[in-house]
């Protein structure tokens, strides 16, 4: 047995009401007895819906979701089976449900005793997060649609609208691939051999100690190892509001994280080491020591991620992040087109990568920050019928990286596909 709330009319109800109250007692003062009939009328017809309407239908519903994940943009909808297990027929049934704070209504159909009937609606995921759905209600109308009743027949429940993944190739690497990938899904990327010495950072292993350069300087030391056998890739997020200031500052951010996971799983599926970060208060995925990241995690991680505005604790120049990790594999920033300085910001900071990629997302809003770009240099990454990425080597940066920096545009979802493809 469902538990319902009082009967209340509705906005025509309220109409009714009003007219009725006002025809009857202007009627009755005046002595016309027509005006005073035609509103006793109308309050005897809302009282008839109410009485209507206040009738406790025996109903028992369930609402799933299908699916509770979904790619951002993806089609995502809810199913509502909806049983009369009285023994009368229920009519003027609605199925009201909220996502996102936007309501979502179907109309049934009469239910007979013991009937069952499913209702289907499609809810939007147009944008990325943990989306409310719900609570589910159902809204019984009287005949004439002059009252109401709101019955709660569901609980809450959370649609998950993660980053949409394009399909692209794996981030270019100067290191041999090996053909099987990691050994384990929790094989140490530091195996093989002997890379430096640097601090340590919380999460390393403690066998990894180097106690003699640990007592030389004062500071806790620690080995770092290199797998030459797999590709490191080190992922720079830009969530800084500022670096999205075009005509659609919250589309840009939403392709920047579409982008960002695009690349992400593309060493993720093959559990090679990756390192995401965002700038904000050094939230990030994978250690100092590049263990390979699960692509579910990678995803339920940006389904979190939000524009910062500057003000929260921690917030800053994701590029600032490099001076915590090792320098190897490939680098690559996602960013929008506000920032004219990163190109070189990210050259200087990135001395020892083998390639470094700065992925801009977003029209184009001006020239690519760095000395202007001969003619004939620019190159394109996706497919020629695209057209929209495009990819420049800078050669004043030669120096301070083994190869020059790539700038990317990316305009459309599906430029994201053509990034770690050579310009030609």
């Amino acid at each position: 047995m469902t538990r319902t709330a009082a009967p209340r009319p509705t906005p025509a109800g309220w109409s009714v009401l009003a007219v009725s109250v006002l025809l009857f007692g202007g009627g009755w003062a005046a002595g016309h007895p027509e005006p005073a009939a035609l509103g006793l009328t109308g309050l005897v017809l809302v009282g008839v819906a109410l009485a209507d309407a206040s009738s406790a239908p025996r109903l028992t519903a369930e609402r799933r979701l299908n699916p509770a994940r979904v790619a951002r943009g993806d089609p995502a909808g809810g199913v509502v089976g909806v049983t009369n297990e009285g023994r009368r027929p229920c009519r003027g049934l609605i199925v009201e449900d909220h996502c996102d704070g936007a309501a979502v209504s179907v109309r049934l159909p009469v239910l007979a005793p013991g009937a069952t009937v499913t209702a289907r609606y499609v809810l939007p995921t147009a944008r990325r997060g943990r989306i409310p759905v719900g609570p589910l209600h159902l809204v019984r109308r009287d005949l004439f649609g002059l009252a109401h009743r709101t019955i709660p027949i569901g609980a809450a429940a959370t649609l998950l609208v993660q980053p949409r993944v394009t399909r692209t190739q794996l981030p270019p690497s100067g290191r041999e691939h090996h053909l099987e990938g990691p050994t384990s899904d929790t094989a140490d990327t530091g195996t093989t051999t002997f890379h430096a010495l640097r601090d340590y950072t919380q999460g390393d292993d403690l066998r990894r100690v180097h106690w003699r350069a640990t007592a030389r300087t004062g500071r806790l030391m620690v080995r770092q190892m290199a797998d030459v056998s797999l590709p490191v890739t080190t992922l720079l997020l830009d969530c800084r509001a500022a670096s999205y200031q075009g005509r659609s500052p919250d589309a840009d951010f939403e392709l920047a994280v579409d982008v960002a996971a695009s690349l992400g799983s593309a060493a993720a599926v093959h559990n090679f080491p990756l390192r995401l970060r965002t700038g904000t208060g050094g939230a990030g995925l994978g250690g100092a020591s590049g263990r390979g990241v699960d692509a579910a995690a990678l995803l339920a991680f940006l389904t979190d991620v939000r524009l910062s505005d500057g003000s929260d604790a921690g917030a800053a120049d994701p590029i600032g992040e490099l001076r915590r990790e090792s320098a190897q594999g490939v680098l690559a920033l996602v960013t929008g087109h506000a920032d004219p300085t990163a190109g070189r910001r990210l050259a200087a900071a990135a001395r020892d990568y083998e390639h470094v990629v700065v992925v801009r997302v977003g029209a184009r809003q001006g020239s690519a920050d760095g000395p202007p770009t001969p003619t004939g240099a620019t190159a394109k990454a996706s497919d020629p019928a695209s057209g929209a990425v495009r990819a420049a080597a800078f050669d004043a940066a030669r120096g301070a990286a083994r190869e020059p920096v790539r700038h990317i545009t990316v305009e459309t979802p599906a430029d994201v596909a053509g990034i770690w493809r050579p310009p030609r």
